[in-house]
């Protein structure tokens, strides 16, 4: 229990400190610039104008500031005071907010949203049970026919992705150390409990172009982000579509009805 504590402090400390790494308005939470725009795509394609959105796991607004071109209100919440400062800083728009909460204990009303988006946030939670009490909270706030939209990573496709790179020669990719990446085989029972699932969206071709194939060409050089690789990995997504290797991507794009 006292090792699950301190790396949950181990955790916020790490967002605290990246949240003030960059000026207000740049995005910090990744750095592969062409999987966050495939994120931010593939999600506003199921936001509606009325919507009241919440973006759980906001960081400094980036993403939550482009939801909010789409939707009537939306609510941005990070447990980071950095991130939440960091984001009124920067985003200021009549139909915005942004507060410090913690996704375990939300204290909004049932109900209260028609919308919420989480984008590798539950992964950051230490331990399926948090990620389970994560969703079931998200679900108490939402409409009845409302949506969550997961876009989380998923240990099977990785678990795929680093078997295809071990084949071409290349190594496992290094574990992110706050991120614990859902368990499909657990994960699709438990939301099939509370929400339909309407979408599944994966980004294999994306995927392999840019964590097997590009890293193979440059090897043993360190892979970079924003390469004309990735560049083309993302375009192919759109041109091609997210069924063709799915297998093999990292994360999944989930697009939950609630019952």
């Amino acid at each position: 229990m006292r090792k699950r504590h301190k790396l949950n402090r181990q955790i916020l400390k790490f967002w605290e400190n990246l949240a003030v790494s960059k000026p207000s308005g740049k995005l910090v939470t990744h750095g592969d610039l062409n999987q966050v725009s495939m994120e931010i795509n593939s999600i506003l394609k199921f936001l509606k104008r009325k919507d009241v959105l919440m973006d759980i796991g906001c960081g400094n607004g980036f993403s939550a500031s482009i939801y909010a071109t789409k939707c009537s209100k939306v609510t941005g919440v990070d447990y980071s005071s950095n991130m939440i400062r960091s984001a009124n800083l920067a985003f200021r728009r009549k139909n915005i907010v942004f507060e410090e909460g913690d996704v375990l204990s939300l204290p909004y009303k049932k109900g209260s949203f028609s919308a919420v988006v989480s984008t590798r946030c539950l992964i950051n939670l230490t331990g399926w049970n948090k990620q389970k009490k994560a969703i079931a909270n998200i679900s108490d706030i939402l409409k009845k026919g409302g949506q969550l939209i997961l876009t989380e990573g998923m240990k099977q496709g990785r678990q795929r992705l680093n078997k295809l790179r071990n084949q071409m020669g290349l190594p496992s990719m290094p574990r992110v150390w706050h991120n614990f990446d859902f368990d499909e085989d657990k994960l699709m029972p438990f939301v099939s409990k509370h929400f339909i699932i309407k979408n599944d969206i994966r980004f294999g071709i994306y995927d392999v172009l840019t964590r097997v194939i590009y890293p193979a060409v440059i090897y043993p050089k360190n892979p970079q982000y924003g390469t004309e690789y990735h560049k083309l990995a993302e375009k192919l997504i759109y041109l091609v579509g997210e069924d063709e290797l799915r297998q093999y991507s990292r994360e999944a794009c989930l697009v939950l009805v609630k019952k």
